[in-house]
């Protein structure tokens, strides 16, 4: 708007004015300079997918410009003085709508990363701060990933080496936690066999063959669609645990011992302090094993023997937005479903990835990130509300146009220095 200003008053010939307009433009172009030139820094993630909130204001700018031309205009046709017309658009910055918000947004984006907190896109930083249900996975995101063997149950005439032989050999074509666990409880001589043909399904289960038969280790429901015949005491297991089974015989069961993270104890009473509403637990494992982890967890809502076709449909059951945090690899078609999607360890999909994960660092997460956007939205709407004010001083006559230009240099100048307070310093 000071450019208006400095076109009607060379119109005018009142160089004076002009000369002041011109003077607050050269100050304050630096500061706009900086900070598109460090919003630029940010393109791929700022440009792509601006937030709906900065592209609201971007939107009121028009609106913005044509209702000071109206107010000036009117205040000209009431009073038949031109200098009361630029005594208005001198006192006009779009600084705030403009620039401030994008400027929070984009320092937050790069106080987050220096912290170990990847974001995929700007629009994260809004929908974070939407959400008002949180379901998390179970192993990976409350307990350690790293599970160990607790006890080896076997079936029929089988032996409890031959449950973990079968299962060494089919775990070593898998990267999950619990093959993991197999392979460090087996032997050297049961770590050397290796199932041929091996077919994994994603948090499902495992399946190969070895000397002509078919092996299968998984869930139940796994083994079930594998045509296993499930013995009456496999559903007695309560806690996490795999199934190993040779053709259709059940073999045997598999339990492990499942440690809570430290930081997870009253897990969903501190995110209740951030403005979460809903905390609910899902897992693959057993209804009483996730209920024991719920309830350390201090989570009200807990969901067993889930799959990932369950857990979509949770999402659909729930609203407002709903947030998904997994852990591995299984956990990304539910990444894929969910309204916003946090990872405890890097995976593709995901909206945000935090390194060296804790239950803190989710809530720090969680925490930054709504502060950054609601400091977008007090300082935009902050340094707006100045400017009307501004413009209202401006309309009454009170302010010389010298004084409007400088007082609106002001304030453009404050926006973009308060936006950029946020940014952190690269020691930090």
């Amino acid at each position: 708007m000071p450019l208006t200003g400095i076109i009607v008053a060379l119109l005018i010939k009142d160089f004076e004015t002009a000369a002041v307009l011109a003077f607050v433009i050269s100050l304050e172009q630096p500061l706009v300079d900086m900070a598109v030139s460090a919003k630029k820094r940010h393109a791929n993630l700022s440009a792509a997918r601006q937030t709906p909130f900065v592209r609201l204001l971007d939107k009121a700018s028009l609106p913005f410009f044509v209702m000071t031309l109206l107010i000036a205009g009117g205040v000209w046709l009431a009073t038949d003085q031109i200098g009361r017309f630029l005594e208005v658009i001198a006192s006009a910055s779009a600084v705030p709508l403009i620039l401030t918000a994008p400027l929070v947004i984009t320092a937050g984006i790069k106080k987050l990363k220096l912290a170990g907190i990847q974001l995929s896109s700007a629009a994260v930083i809004e929908r974070t701060h939407e959400v008002k249900t949180l379901i998390v996975k179970k192993s990976g995101v409350l307990t350690d990933t790293i599970i160990e063997v607790s006890s080896v149950t076997a079936y029929s005439t089988f032996t409890k080496t031959d449950v973990i032989r079968v299962a060494s050999a089919l775990a070593a074509s898998s990267d999950h936690a619990v093959a993991k666990a197999i392979i460090a409880h087996s032997g050297p001589e049961q770590k050397s066999t290796i199932a041929k043909h091996a077919q994994e399904t994603t948090g499902q289960g495992v399946s190969g063959r070895m000397k002509g038969a078919s092996l299968h280790m998984g869930r139940l429901s796994y083994l079930e669609s594998m045509g296993v015949n499930i013995p009456p005491q496999a559903a007695k297991t309560t806690k996490t645990s795999v199934f190993v089974a040779m053709d259709t015989t059940m073999m045997g069961v598999i339990e492990f011992n499942e440690h809570l993270l430290p930081d997870a104890k009253r897990f969903a009473q501190k995110l209740g302090k951030l403005g979460i509403a809903a905390v609910e637990l899902v897992s693959g494992t057993s209804q009483k094993s996730t209920d024991t982890i719920a309830k350390a967890a201090g989570i009200a809502s807990a969901h067993g023997n889930m799959t990932a076709s369950g857990i979509i449909r949770l999402f659909d059951e729930k609203t407002p937005l709903v947030a998904f945090v997994g852990s591995d690899v299984s956990d990304e078609p539910a990444a894929t479903a969910a309204d916003l999607s946090i990872a405890t360890t890097p995976l593709p999909g995901f909206d945000i990835t935090i390194d060296e994960y804790t239950p803190d660092r989710l809530l720090l997460t969680i925490k930054t990130t709504r502060q950054i956007f609601r400091l977008a939205q007090v300082l935009s709407v902050t340094g707006l509300l100045a400017t009307l004010g501004l413009i209202i001083i401006a309309a009454t006559g009170i302010l010389q146009p010298i004084q409007a230009a400088m007082l609106n240099g002001v304030v453009g100048a404050l926006s973009i220095i308060m936006a950029g307070i946020a940014i952190p310093k690269q020691n930090q």
